[in-house]
Protein backbone atom coordinates (compact mmCIF):
# COMPACT_ATOMS: atom_id res chain seq x y z
CA UNK A 1 0.00 0.00 0.00
CA UNK A 2 2.81 2.47 0.79
CA UNK A 3 4.35 1.51 -1.75
CA UNK A 4 1.23 2.00 -4.73
CA UNK A 5 0.59 5.11 -2.90
CA UNK A 6 4.59 6.84 -3.81
CA UNK A 7 5.16 6.79 -0.01
CA UNK A 8 8.08 4.46 -0.53
CA UNK A 9 9.97 3.73 -4.03
CA UNK A 10 10.24 -0.07 -2.83
CA UNK A 11 7.78 -2.78 -1.64
CA UNK A 12 9.37 -3.76 2.00
CA UNK A 13 10.00 -7.32 3.29
CA UNK A 14 9.15 -8.47 6.30
CA UNK A 15 12.49 -11.61 5.72
CA UNK A 16 14.81 -8.67 4.87
CA UNK A 17 13.77 -6.51 7.53
CA UNK A 18 12.79 -3.59 5.35
CA UNK A 19 9.50 -2.88 6.68
CA UNK A 20 8.53 0.78 6.95
CA UNK A 21 6.27 0.00 10.13
CA UNK A 22 8.89 -2.76 11.74
CA UNK A 23 11.51 -0.44 13.10
CA UNK A 24 12.60 -1.46 16.18
CA UNK A 25 15.78 -4.05 15.91
CA UNK A 26 13.88 -6.27 18.30
CA UNK A 27 10.87 -5.97 15.02
CA UNK A 28 13.47 -6.60 12.18
CA UNK A 29 15.38 -9.75 13.66
CA UNK A 30 12.26 -11.64 14.68
CA UNK A 31 10.33 -10.45 11.43
CA UNK A 32 7.26 -9.86 13.92
CA UNK A 33 5.39 -6.89 14.71
CA UNK A 34 6.03 -5.50 18.29
CA UNK A 35 5.23 -1.84 19.00
CA UNK A 36 2.06 -0.26 16.70
CA UNK A 37 3.24 2.20 13.91
CA UNK A 38 1.52 4.50 11.80
CA UNK A 39 1.97 5.89 8.53
CA UNK A 40 -0.03 8.33 6.55
CA UNK A 41 -0.32 8.47 2.93
CA UNK A 42 -3.16 9.57 0.70
CA UNK A 43 -4.98 7.89 -1.88
CA UNK A 44 -4.60 8.56 -5.13
CA UNK A 45 -1.52 10.02 -4.98
CA UNK A 46 -1.90 14.18 -4.97
CA UNK A 47 -0.45 13.86 -8.11
CA UNK A 48 0.57 11.27 -10.89
CA UNK A 49 4.54 11.62 -10.27
CA UNK A 50 4.05 10.97 -6.93
CA UNK A 51 2.59 7.39 -7.75
CA UNK A 52 4.66 4.19 -7.59
CA UNK A 53 2.33 2.60 -10.40
CA UNK A 54 1.26 4.92 -13.20
CA UNK A 55 -2.95 4.87 -14.03
CA UNK A 56 -4.75 6.34 -16.65
CA UNK A 57 -6.07 9.70 -16.09
CA UNK A 58 -10.00 8.50 -16.48
CA UNK A 59 -9.26 6.01 -13.67
CA UNK A 60 -7.98 8.17 -11.33
CA UNK A 61 -10.77 9.66 -8.96
CA UNK A 62 -11.15 12.99 -8.73
CA UNK A 63 -10.70 13.53 -5.28
CA UNK A 64 -7.26 12.51 -2.97
CA UNK A 65 -8.29 10.87 0.62
CA UNK A 66 -5.42 10.68 3.57
CA UNK A 67 -5.58 7.31 4.82
CA UNK A 68 -3.74 6.90 8.09
CA UNK A 69 -2.51 3.20 8.45
CA UNK A 70 -1.74 1.68 11.36
CA UNK A 71 0.08 -1.84 11.79
CA UNK A 72 -0.64 -3.39 14.96
CA UNK A 73 0.87 -6.68 16.48
CA UNK A 74 -0.69 -10.26 15.84
CA UNK A 75 1.12 -12.21 18.49
CA UNK A 76 -1.32 -12.55 21.48
CA UNK A 77 1.30 -11.18 23.98
CA UNK A 78 0.87 -7.80 22.85
CA UNK A 79 -2.93 -7.59 22.90
CA UNK A 80 -2.80 -4.16 24.64
CA UNK A 81 -1.08 -2.80 21.20
CA UNK A 82 -4.42 -3.92 19.62
CA UNK A 83 -6.73 -2.71 22.18
CA UNK A 84 -5.76 0.88 22.48
CA UNK A 85 -5.01 0.83 18.80
CA UNK A 86 -9.20 0.20 18.06
CA UNK A 87 -9.86 2.97 21.18
CA UNK A 88 -9.01 5.83 17.97
CA UNK A 89 -10.87 4.19 15.44
CA UNK A 90 -15.12 5.26 14.83
CA UNK A 91 -15.05 2.17 13.13
CA UNK A 92 -13.56 -0.99 10.81
CA UNK A 93 -14.13 -3.76 8.82
CA UNK A 94 -12.81 -7.20 9.29
CA UNK A 95 -11.45 -9.15 6.68
CA UNK A 96 -10.71 -12.48 6.41
CA UNK A 97 -8.57 -15.08 3.99
CA UNK A 98 -10.87 -17.88 3.20
CA UNK A 99 -8.12 -20.50 2.73
CA UNK A 100 -7.06 -20.23 6.37
CA UNK A 101 -8.93 -20.92 9.62
CA UNK A 102 -9.76 -17.79 11.70
CA UNK A 103 -7.43 -17.59 14.29
CA UNK A 104 -8.45 -17.26 18.30
CA UNK A 105 -7.46 -13.00 18.16
CA UNK A 106 -9.66 -12.27 15.28
CA UNK A 107 -12.23 -14.13 17.42
CA UNK A 108 -11.41 -12.16 20.41
CA UNK A 109 -11.16 -8.55 18.91
CA UNK A 110 -14.40 -9.05 16.74
CA UNK A 111 -15.90 -6.55 18.92
CA UNK A 112 -19.47 -3.89 18.24
CA UNK A 113 -17.22 -1.57 15.99
CA UNK A 114 -16.48 -4.32 13.67
CA UNK A 115 -18.79 -5.21 10.57
CA UNK A 116 -18.30 -9.02 10.07
CA UNK A 117 -19.16 -10.81 6.86
CA UNK A 118 -19.48 -14.32 7.76
CA UNK A 119 -19.48 -17.24 5.83
CA UNK A 120 -23.75 -17.16 6.44
CA UNK A 121 -25.06 -13.84 5.52
CA UNK A 122 -24.18 -11.71 2.63
CA UNK A 123 -25.66 -8.76 1.31
CA UNK A 124 -26.02 -7.54 -2.22
CA UNK A 125 -25.66 -3.76 -1.39
CA UNK A 126 -25.91 -2.88 -5.38
CA UNK A 127 -29.17 -4.70 -5.87
CA UNK A 128 -30.20 -4.37 -2.55
CA UNK A 129 -31.11 -7.81 -1.61
CA UNK A 130 -29.54 -10.32 1.05
CA UNK A 131 -28.27 -13.66 0.25
CA UNK A 132 -28.19 -16.36 2.89
CA UNK A 133 -27.40 -19.86 2.97
CA UNK A 134 -29.76 -22.77 2.69
CA UNK A 135 -29.90 -25.18 6.29
CA UNK A 136 -28.44 -28.25 6.10
CA UNK A 137 -27.70 -29.65 2.75
CA UNK A 138 -24.09 -29.58 0.69
CA UNK A 139 -24.80 -25.19 1.41
CA UNK A 140 -24.42 -25.11 -2.40
CA UNK A 141 -28.18 -23.44 -1.98
CA UNK A 142 -28.93 -20.08 -1.53
CA UNK A 143 -31.93 -17.97 -0.48
CA UNK A 144 -32.55 -14.49 -1.70
CA UNK A 145 -34.75 -11.81 0.04
CA UNK A 146 -36.12 -8.61 -0.96
CA UNK A 147 -35.10 -5.46 0.62
CA UNK A 148 -38.70 -5.02 2.00
CA UNK A 149 -38.58 -8.86 3.02
CA UNK A 150 -35.34 -8.34 4.80
CA UNK A 151 -36.51 -5.53 6.41
CA UNK A 152 -39.65 -7.81 8.61
CA UNK A 153 -37.06 -10.50 9.08
CA UNK A 154 -33.71 -8.81 10.09
CA UNK A 155 -34.24 -4.53 10.69
CA UNK A 156 -30.59 -4.35 11.60
CA UNK A 157 -29.43 -6.35 8.67
CA UNK A 158 -31.46 -4.66 6.35
CA UNK A 159 -29.40 -1.29 7.93
CA UNK A 160 -26.11 -2.57 6.93
CA UNK A 161 -26.84 -3.43 3.65
CA UNK A 162 -28.71 0.01 3.17
CA UNK A 163 -25.55 1.62 4.55
CA UNK A 164 -23.40 -0.62 1.85
CA UNK A 165 -25.13 0.57 -0.76
CA UNK A 166 -24.41 4.56 0.17
CA UNK A 167 -21.00 3.79 0.97
CA UNK A 168 -20.79 2.49 -3.10
CA UNK A 169 -22.60 5.28 -4.32
CA UNK A 170 -19.99 7.52 -2.15
CA UNK A 171 -17.53 5.91 -4.11
CA UNK A 172 -18.56 5.88 -7.81
CA UNK A 173 -19.26 9.69 -7.39
CA UNK A 174 -15.49 10.19 -7.23
CA UNK A 175 -15.28 8.71 -10.76
CA UNK A 176 -18.40 10.65 -12.46
CA UNK A 177 -18.88 14.00 -11.70
CA UNK A 178 -22.64 13.78 -13.01
CA UNK A 179 -23.60 11.41 -10.56
CA UNK A 180 -21.93 13.15 -7.80
CA UNK A 181 -23.76 16.18 -8.35
CA UNK A 182 -27.25 14.08 -8.16
CA UNK A 183 -26.38 12.44 -4.86
CA UNK A 184 -25.28 15.74 -3.78
CA UNK A 185 -29.02 16.89 -4.85
CA UNK A 186 -31.04 14.25 -3.24
CA UNK A 187 -28.82 13.23 -0.20
CA UNK A 188 -29.34 14.44 3.69
CA UNK A 189 -27.32 17.14 4.60
CA UNK A 190 -25.97 15.31 7.43
CA UNK A 191 -23.97 13.83 4.42
CA UNK A 192 -22.52 17.05 3.56
CA UNK A 193 -19.09 19.09 5.27
CA UNK A 194 -19.83 19.26 8.91
CA UNK A 195 -20.47 23.34 9.17
CA UNK A 196 -17.99 23.15 12.08
CA UNK A 197 -14.86 23.07 10.15
CA UNK A 198 -11.62 22.82 12.62
CA UNK A 199 -8.79 24.62 11.17
CA UNK A 200 -6.22 23.43 13.24
CA UNK A 201 -6.95 19.50 13.46
CA UNK A 202 -9.52 17.94 11.43
CA UNK A 203 -11.59 15.21 12.17
CA UNK A 204 -9.71 11.36 11.75
CA UNK A 205 -6.56 13.03 11.36
CA UNK A 206 -3.59 12.54 14.17
CA UNK A 207 -1.95 15.33 16.24
CA UNK A 208 0.62 16.23 17.89
CA UNK A 209 1.14 17.85 21.31
CA UNK A 210 4.63 19.03 22.73
CA UNK A 211 5.39 19.94 26.37
CA UNK A 212 3.27 17.37 28.16
CA UNK A 213 5.97 15.86 31.16
CA UNK A 214 3.00 14.05 33.03
CA UNK A 215 0.59 12.86 30.38
CA UNK A 216 0.33 9.00 30.04
CA UNK A 217 -1.48 6.68 27.52
CA UNK A 218 -5.05 6.75 28.71
CA UNK A 219 -5.64 10.05 29.67
CA UNK A 220 -8.44 12.34 28.84
CA UNK A 221 -6.71 15.66 27.48
CA UNK A 222 -9.21 18.92 26.81
CA UNK A 223 -8.54 22.62 26.08
CA UNK A 224 -10.89 24.78 28.58
CA UNK A 225 -10.75 28.56 28.85
CA UNK A 226 -12.47 30.96 31.78
CA UNK A 227 -10.73 29.18 34.76
CA UNK A 228 -7.48 29.48 36.72
CA UNK A 229 -5.10 26.44 35.17
CA UNK A 230 -4.14 25.45 38.75
CA UNK A 231 -7.67 25.13 39.71
CA UNK A 232 -8.48 22.97 36.84
CA UNK A 233 -11.57 23.15 34.50
CA UNK A 234 -14.78 24.28 35.63
CA UNK A 235 -18.19 22.12 36.12
CA UNK A 236 -19.03 19.40 33.98
CA UNK A 237 -15.67 19.65 32.31
CA UNK A 238 -13.83 18.84 35.53
CA UNK A 239 -15.63 15.31 35.59
CA UNK A 240 -15.44 14.49 32.05
CA UNK A 241 -12.88 11.56 30.95
CA UNK A 242 -13.07 9.05 28.05
CA UNK A 243 -13.18 5.42 29.06
CA UNK A 244 -10.14 4.19 29.91
CA UNK A 245 -8.47 1.36 28.11
CA UNK A 246 -9.00 -2.05 30.41
CA UNK A 247 -5.10 -3.04 30.72
CA UNK A 248 -5.37 -7.25 30.91
CA UNK A 249 -3.93 -9.00 33.92
CA UNK A 250 -0.18 -10.09 33.89
CA UNK A 251 0.54 -13.46 33.57
CA UNK A 252 4.44 -13.89 33.77
CA UNK A 253 6.72 -12.74 36.01
CA UNK A 254 10.72 -12.21 36.45
CA UNK A 255 12.56 -10.69 38.48
CA UNK A 256 14.70 -7.81 37.78
CA UNK A 257 17.96 -7.42 39.59
CA UNK A 258 20.65 -4.25 39.82
CA UNK A 259 24.19 -4.77 39.13
CA UNK A 260 24.49 -2.90 42.39
CA UNK A 261 22.96 -0.79 45.07
CA UNK A 262 24.13 2.43 43.24
CA UNK A 263 22.09 1.21 40.54
CA UNK A 264 18.72 0.60 42.05
CA UNK A 265 17.70 4.01 41.58
CA UNK A 266 18.46 4.35 37.59
CA UNK A 267 16.68 0.71 36.83
CA UNK A 268 13.85 2.07 38.73
CA UNK A 269 13.70 4.77 36.60
CA UNK A 270 14.09 3.65 33.19
CA UNK A 271 11.44 0.61 34.46
CA UNK A 272 9.13 3.66 34.65
CA UNK A 273 9.77 4.76 31.46
CA UNK A 274 9.14 1.11 29.92
CA UNK A 275 5.32 1.23 31.66
CA UNK A 276 4.73 4.78 30.27
CA UNK A 277 5.67 2.74 26.68
CA UNK A 278 3.67 0.05 27.44
CA UNK A 279 0.87 -0.30 30.34
CA UNK A 280 0.42 -3.95 29.79
CA UNK A 281 3.78 -3.78 31.72
CA UNK A 282 3.50 -3.87 35.83
CA UNK A 283 6.51 -3.53 38.19
CA UNK A 284 6.18 -4.20 41.88
CA UNK A 285 8.01 -5.35 44.80
CA UNK A 286 7.85 -8.86 45.98
CA UNK A 287 6.57 -9.21 49.68
CA UNK A 288 8.04 -12.51 50.09
CA UNK A 289 10.99 -11.84 48.65
CA UNK A 290 11.51 -7.66 48.47
CA UNK A 291 12.47 -8.19 44.59
CA UNK A 292 11.72 -5.65 42.23
CA UNK A 293 9.39 -8.13 39.80
CA UNK A 294 8.90 -7.32 36.45
CA UNK A 295 5.19 -8.53 34.93
CA UNK A 296 3.46 -8.89 31.35
CA UNK A 297 1.47 -10.80 29.26
CA UNK A 298 3.71 -13.85 27.96
CA UNK A 299 7.58 -14.93 27.67
CA UNK A 300 7.88 -13.02 24.43
CA UNK A 301 6.49 -9.93 26.28
CA UNK A 302 9.22 -10.28 28.76
CA UNK A 303 11.87 -11.00 26.82
CA UNK A 304 11.77 -8.46 24.22
CA UNK A 305 10.97 -5.41 28.01
CA UNK A 306 14.61 -7.10 28.88
CA UNK A 307 15.77 -6.33 24.99
CA UNK A 308 15.19 -3.26 25.50
CA UNK A 309 15.88 -2.72 28.54
CA UNK A 310 19.40 -3.68 28.38
CA UNK A 311 19.98 -2.84 24.96
CA UNK A 312 18.00 0.54 23.95
CA UNK A 313 18.27 2.07 27.61
CA UNK A 314 21.75 0.70 28.92
CA UNK A 315 20.10 -0.50 32.40
CA UNK A 316 22.90 -2.88 34.69
CA UNK A 317 20.38 -4.90 35.26
CA UNK A 318 20.02 -8.54 34.94
CA UNK A 319 16.41 -10.37 34.79
CA UNK A 320 15.96 -13.82 36.43
CA UNK A 321 13.90 -16.76 34.87
CA UNK A 322 10.44 -16.08 34.04
CA UNK A 323 7.91 -17.70 36.14
CA UNK A 324 4.08 -18.19 35.55
CA UNK A 325 1.95 -16.38 38.51
CA UNK A 326 0.26 -20.27 39.63
CA UNK A 327 -1.20 -20.40 43.08
CA UNK A 328 -3.80 -23.22 44.90
CA UNK A 329 -6.68 -21.87 46.65
CA UNK A 330 -10.02 -23.49 47.70
CA UNK A 331 -12.73 -23.23 46.12
CA UNK A 332 -15.48 -23.87 48.46
CA UNK A 333 -16.54 -24.88 52.07
CA UNK A 334 -17.30 -28.13 52.90
CA UNK A 335 -18.23 -30.06 56.31
CA UNK A 336 -15.81 -31.32 58.36
CA UNK A 337 -14.24 -34.68 57.69
CA UNK A 338 -11.98 -36.57 60.35
CA UNK A 339 -9.58 -39.14 58.66
CA UNK A 340 -7.02 -41.37 60.32
CA UNK A 341 -3.90 -41.79 58.63
CA UNK A 342 -2.06 -45.05 59.97
CA UNK A 343 1.36 -45.05 59.50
Amino acid sequence: MLYYSGYTRRIGDVDDGSTVTDFLPAERARGITIQSAAVTMHWPPVTENDASLKVSDSSRPHVSHTVNLIDTPGHADFTFEVLRSLRILDGASEKLDQDFEVGLQSVRFHGGKAVRVGLWEFGDAVNLCALKWEEGGDGKLIQHFTLDQLKKDDPKFAEEVIKARAAIVEALCEFDEGLLENWLECNDDSLLISPNAITKSLPGQIGVIAGLKHARTGDTLLSYTGAHPKNGPLPPLNILQLRPIEVPPPVFFAAIEPHSLSEEKNVAEILQLLLREDPSLHVNIDAESGQMQLSGMGELHLEIAKDRLVNDFKAKATMGNIEIGYRECVLSSTSPQRYIFDR
